[in-house]
């Protein structure tokens, strides 16, 4: 890192899919930070001490230049260079693949100290997978979490729902439900189970995280009259987790699990399958929920929420989740900050 790097570096925020809801976003998430007078930092441009934003924008300058608002943009290659003071690549369309890429090669170089995504359709990744031959899962349906672990070389990664201390962590991400059923394995639940319990901690500033996992079936099988999958499964990983120190109870009755006399006796739930914990989750805090990658050497988070097509030109979407992902990315980076120095 040169001497002359700033302690403090910028979040970037990726384009996101053309002609959605993203830009209005982000337009949006800039004025409330801007409203906020939050602190911001500082570099040498032409000479001069200037202010620069909290977040940068990874996209083509068309995107929001008719929101007339100040940020940075990775195609402006002479104004990076003087904040950043190293070459970076230079975004020359609105693909909004590319734009991930160079999010990712930002956070690498520490140009960045973290990135949000704004939402892409999975088609995009798919097109994406299938022209370029680059064969991320058998999952055509994979999305920015499989993509960027892909491109990070990750095998071990996972997604995580927050929304201030409402957590859950689907064991599956975007496959079939079916498919998720037939999948479920001890070793996945114990996998993915040690990756979270180490993120809270050291992300999350969690000492002890109290982990529950949700059942399968109805009442979590009820002893197995409504399934075996609890009895076969899902406790004999509970029981090899508690050998290794993690606090972890279940298998719970999946339809009570976030009610708030339930919840409150742990930190994150821990379900079988994507609309399991996402549902409720969305019910509670679609608004503020936040989509994190755990397992990257970078941070990286999302609004919880898709690219709403139907809400273009209305100026009615809400920012609250993305406002959300780029606090909650920054309070990672700086965590980790922290435990590096």
């Amino acid at each position: 890192m040169p001497k002359n790097e700033k302690k403090n570096t910028p979040i970037a925020i990726t384009a996101g899919s053309h002609k959605a809801i993203g830009t209005e976003l982000l337009c949006k998430a800039w004025r409330y930070y801007s409203a906020r007078k939050t602190k911001s930092y500082k570099y040498k441009s032409n000479s001069a001490q200037k202010q620069t934003p909290q977040f940068f924008f990874v996209g083509a300058r068309r995107e929001i230049e008719h929101f007339n608002i100040p940020s940075i943009e990775v195609n402006d290659l002479q104004e990076v260079e003087s904040i950043f003071h190293r070459a970076l690549p230079i975004l020359k369309s609105n693909d909004p693949i590319e734009s991930i890429n160079i999010a990712i090669d930002c956070c690498r170089e520490k140009a960045a100290s973290a990135m949000v995504t704004l939402p892409v359709e999975k088609k995009i990744f798919a097109e994406n997978n299938q022209n370029r031959k680059t064969h991320i899962s058998k999952d055509v349906s994979s999305g920015h979490t499989e993509y960027i672990a892909h491109r990070l070389g990750i095998k071990n990664f996972a997604m995580l729902l927050v929304a201030s201390s409402l957590r859950a962590l689907p064991l599956t991400r975007h496959i079939p439900l079916a498919q998720a059923i037939a999948e479920l394995n001890e070793e996945a639940i114990v996998e993915a189970t040690h990756l979270l319990n180490s993120s809270l901690i050291e992300d999350f500033a969690i000492k002890k995280p109290r982990l529950a996992l949700a059942g399968v079936n109805p009442h979590a099988g009820e002893g197995g009259l409504c399934g075996l999958e609890e009895q076969q499964i899902l406790i004999p990983a509970i029981k090899r987790l508690c050998s290794y120190g993690i606090d972890i109870t279940g298998p719970h009755p999946p339809d009570s699990l976030f009610l708030p006399s339930v919840r409150k006796n742990f930190d994150c739930a821990i379900n079988i399958y994507h609309d399991q914990g996402l549902i409720p989750l969305k019910l509670l805090a679609f608004n503020r929920a936040v989509n994190v990658t755990l397992g990257l050497p970078i941070v990286r988070t999302s609004p919880d929420h898709g690219t709403a097509r139907e809400l273009v030109g209305k100026g009615i979407a809400d920012a609250g989740s993305l406002i959300a992902a780029i606090a909650l990315a920054q309070k990672i980076a700086q965590r980790r900050k922290k435990l590096t120095n």
